[in-house]
C-alpha cells in the first residue's frame, strides 16, 4: 500500500515530494484547496437603476455565491466613478477585468466565476 501511495504523490504535481502516505495527501490536498480565493467580483451601479436590479437578479439566480466575493459599488459615492460610469451602469468586474456591461445572465455569469476560480 505505501508503494501506491508513493505512486500518486508523484503524479499529483502539486503535492509536495515529502509525502508518503495517504493521510500526507489527503491534508495537502486538502490545505490546497482551501487556498483557492473566490472570484473577486465588483459591480458598479447606483440607486434607482433598473438595470442595476436586473443584473443583481440575475447573479443571484446564478446560485453560485460561494465561488465569488461581491462588492456592490454606489458611482454616486466617488466623483471619477461618477464620471466615468455615469451612462454606463451597471458594470460588472470579474478580478479587476471589465466582463459585463448593462446586462448579464445567470448561465453567463456563472461561466465567467467558474472560469475566474480555475
Amino acid at each position: 500500500m505505501p508503494e501506491k501511495s508513493n505512486k500518486l504523490a508523484r503524479q499529483l504535481t502539486f503535492i509536495p515530494e515529502f509525502c508518503r502516505d495517504w493521510q500526507e495527501v489527503r491534508r495537502t490536498f486538502r490545505d490546497f484547496t482551501t487556498q483557492m480565493k473566490n472570484a473577486q467580483i465588483i459591480l458598479y451601479s447606483k440607486p434607482g437603476c433598473h438595470l442595476c436590479d436586473r443584473m443583481k437578479d440575475e447573479i443571484a439566480k446564478a446560485n453560485c455565491s460561494d465561488s465569488y466575493d461581491l462588492q456592490e459599488v454606489n458611482i454616486e459615492s466617488d466623483a471619477d466613478l461618477l464620471a466615468r460610469y455615469r451612462h454606463d451602469i451597471p458594470v460588472l468586474l470579474i478580478d479587476g477585468v471589465e466582463a459585463f456591461r448593462y446586462h448579464v445572465t445567470a448561465d453567463a455569469f456563472r461561466r465567467r466565476v467558474a472560469h475566474a476560480s480555475e
